[in-house]
Order: structure tokens, then C-alpha cells, then sequence
């Protein structure tokens, strides 16, 4: 008996020995880890790529601020108070959002994204089958935010997210040019990239807005319109659901029928892996109800009584977008498109331009037969264009530019 236990403590020894020696290589390893210095690594690292991709959009760079960071379990960290600042569109404001902000508004500033708390972790399973994919938990936005991401070119991406509150989206509220809107966001992303590509990814968007409030929140919340005070809108709940296919997002479903408007929106969203570059076609229309318009004379002021023969203030103040995104149903439609970072809304109504109402601006040849730029003899010959269609005219060029820039740029990061 006594040679046997001999043996077996001979070849504990071996095994012993090495698993406390890796045991205290990871425990002090870990306790004497250098955190310091890899949430400077880790900004920047991160300015120095925002530093890049800025350079190229010419546009400023966004920036990351980290207060705390440490060792979470073996293969992640955890942070605190961290910020990502991100700077105002240099762009001018145009379109109906810009008519509808106030005129006496303050200069653009930047947008923060406060982060409370977040941890984030490399998961040990998928490593055995040559994955890597880091799993992310956030208390942010006064809400919590979840999911795993893969590094790499093959995973999919998830994202749930639970109780963000819209008010505390200070980019949303950028894209708003200082409209109020609030309530909460609840749902999820799925997103499978081809070839590390989010350009051509499918997947699928399940979104819920609840209690969506336009304007300032409150029993005596206040929302101005074209200078008016108006009682916010309750738009209740907002239902969103999409669908990705080949990097395209199509909108399945995106209506609310609350309490004082009522709300649609159809059209799609071409994907770019910078999200920020993402091309916008989308329209959405809305109406007031006739509850709302009778609850206080303002309203009744602006919107106009149910039933009347004449035009609504809001249809006939100067350079009011409303008389050209009337419908024949009654709603005002709109049409949302460009990059989300430089987001234009125009009228689409009835009364508004077929580009407008179509989606698709006028080619070139239409542009000759109506004797503009690239016309021959009959369009040099023509009345030249003042005021507003000069105006127009020279949007068109910047927004053509700003494609043409985007398109060299996407060519140089293929490349």
C-alpha cells in the first residue's frame, strides 16, 4: 500500500505544482494588471481612427472620455462614467425640420452619450472553434443595452435593447434641430454580415416606442410650432419593424395611432459600414386629431377647427413647408433621405415636385428639357433661375458632391 501512495504523490507533484503555478500567475497577474495605461490604449486608439475617417468625410472626429476601468473575471473589462462626445453636422440645416426650429435657436453643440456603466468580455467557447466574439452589457441612456458582436469577418451581431429613454439620445435630438421627444425604447437587432461587411447584411429591426410625447413632457408640456405654443402631442405608441436584406433595411411596419396624431412611414435605408453614412429614403406622413385641434385655441389657431373651408395658419404662414406636403386624405407627408449624418426632410404632398413624391430627383436629361444646368441653346437662351429655384439648383450640386465624395471615399476603404 505504502509504495502506491509513494507513486501517487510522485506524480501529484506534477500536477500540483503546475496548477498552482498557473493559478498564481493568473490571480496576481490579474491584481497587478495595468488598467491605467489600457484605457489610455484604448483612447487613443479610438481617436486616432475617428482621426482618419475624419479626415476623409472632412468633417470633426467623434471622442471618447473613459472615467474608471477594470479587469471583469478573466477575459473582459468593466467601465464607469464613460462619455462618447459627438460632435454638431457642419452641414447647413435645411429642409422642414430647419423651418419648424426656432429662428433664435442656440449654435449647435456637441451630442454626449453617457455611459453609466458597461462591462465587456471575450467569450472562451467560440474560441475553440477558431470565433471570437466579444460579448457587452450597458447601463446607458437611463436604460439598459445587451448583445455580442464578433470580431472578424463571420458572427452575427445582437442587440437588445430595454427602457433607453429617448429625451437622454442627445443625437436624436440633434437630428430633431431641438424638437423635444421623449418616451422609452424597447426591442432588438439581429444583424448577420457578409464577408465582415454591414453593407450587405441581412437580419431583421423589432423596435417599440412607448409613451412618445413631441414636444416637452408633462401634464402642461409645451411644443412650438412656427412660433406657437402648443400642448404636446401625445403620440403614444410607435411601432417599428424591419427587415435587412443585402444591406438594405425596408420598413415592414412603422405607424402610431395615439391619442392626438396619427402617423405612417414607409420607404428603406441602404446600410454603409460606417453607420453614420447610411443613405436615408424614407417618407413618413402624419395628421393631427380632431380632439387635439379643438383642445385649446391655439391648436384651434394653428391646425384649424375640423371642417373648415379655409386653410389653416400653419398652411399659409410665410415659407411654411405644410401647403406642399398636404395630401388629398389629409395627412402632411414628408420625405426623409440622405446620410443620417446630414439627415434633409422635404414636403411630399400632393402639391409637391414628382421628384419629391417619388423619391428620385430629376436626371439629366430632365434637368435639359426643363432649360437648367446642361441644357443647350434653348436652356442659355432661357429665363435664368432667381430666388428659390437658384437656391434649389445649388442644394442639388451640394448634395450631388457631398454623394460623389462619399462614393471616392467607400472606393479608398475597399481598396
Amino acid at each position: 500500500m505504502r509504495p502506491l501512495l509513494k507513486r501517487l504523490w510522485r506524480m501529484a507533484r506534477w500536477v500540483v505544482y503546475p496548477l498552482f503555478y498557473l493559478f498564481c500567475l493568473f490571480v496576481f497577474g490579474y491584481l497587478t494588471f495595468p488598467f491605467d495605461a489600457l484605457k489610455r490604449r484604448i483612447v487613443a486608439e479610438f481617436d486616432r481612427s475617428q482621426q482618419r475617417g475624419a479626415q476623409r468625410r472632412r468633417s470633426a472626429p467623434m471622442r471618447l472620455e473613459i472615467g474608471e476601468l477594470e479587469g471583469y473575471w478573466l477575459t473582459g473589462v468593466e467601465i464607469a462614467d464613460a462619455k462618447l462626445i459627438v460632435p454638431p453636422s457642419s452641414s447647413p440645416k435645411k429642409g422642414a425640420l430647419a423651418m419648424l426650429a426656432k429662428s433664435d435657436a442656440a449654435p449647435a453643440k456637441a451630442s454626449v452619450i453617457a455611459i453609466d456603466h458597461a462591462t465587456v468580455r471575450l467569450q472562451l467557447l467560440p474560441l475553440l472553434l477558431g470565433n471570437v466574439r466579444i460579448n457587452f452589457a450597458a447601463q446607458a441612456l437611463g436604460g439598459e443595452l445587451e448583445g455580442s458582436i464578433p470580431y472578424g469577418d463571420s458572427g452575427d451581431v445582437e442587440v437588445t435593447v430595454d427602457a433607453l429613454q429617448l429625451a437622454q439620445v442627445e443625437p436624436l435630438q440633434a437630428m430633431l434641430m431641438g424638437i423635444p421627444l421623449s418616451g422609452s425604447a424597447s426591442g432588438n437587432l439581429t444583424l448577420s454580415p457578409k464577408l465582415g461587411k454591414f453593407s450587405k447584411a441581412d437580419g431583421r429591426l423589432s423596435l417599440q416606442l412607448q409613451g412618445v410625447v413631441l414636444g416637452q413632457p408633462g401634464k402642461n408640456g409645451k411644443l412650438e410650432v412656427m412660433g406657437t405654443k402648443l400642448p404636446s402631442p401625445q403620440l403614444g405608441q410607435i411601432t417599428l419593424a424591419a427587415v435587412v436584406s443585402e444591406g438594405v433595411l425596408t420598413l415592414e411596419d412603422f405607424s402610431s395611432r395615439g391619442r392626438d396624431a396619427e402617423f405612417l412611414g414607409e420607404g428603406k435605408v441602404k446600410l454603409h459600414d460606417s453607420w453614420v453614412r447610411s443613405q436615408a429614403d424614407v417618407f413618413i406622413k402624419f395628421r393631427f386629431s380632431d380632439v387635439y385641434r379643438t383642445s385649446d385655441p391655439a391648436v384651434q389657431g394653428l391646425l384649424g377647427k375640423p371642417g373648415d373651408k379655409f386653410p389653416p395658419a400653419i398652411e399659409v404662414a410665410p415659407r411654411s413647408p405644410f401647403p406642399k406636403a398636404k395630401t388629398d386624405d389629409g395627412f402632411y407627408r414628408f420625405h426623409i433621405m440622405g446620410a443620417l449624418s446630414r439627415i434633409k426632410t422635404d414636403p411630399a404632398g400632393t402639391k409637391a415636385k414628382p421628384s419629391l413624391r417619388g423619391g428620385r430627383r430629376g436626371n439629366t436629361r430632365n434637368r435639359t428639357l426643363r432649360g437648367g444646368r446642361g441644357a443647350g441653346f434653348k436652356g442659355l437662351l432661357g429665363k435664368p433661375k432667381l430666388g428659390r429655384a437658384a437656391a434649389a439648383d445649388k442644394d442639388e450640386d451640394k448634395d450631388e458632391e457631398a454623394k460623389n465624395r462619399d462614393k471616392a471615399v467607400e472606393r479608398e476603404e475597399e481598396r
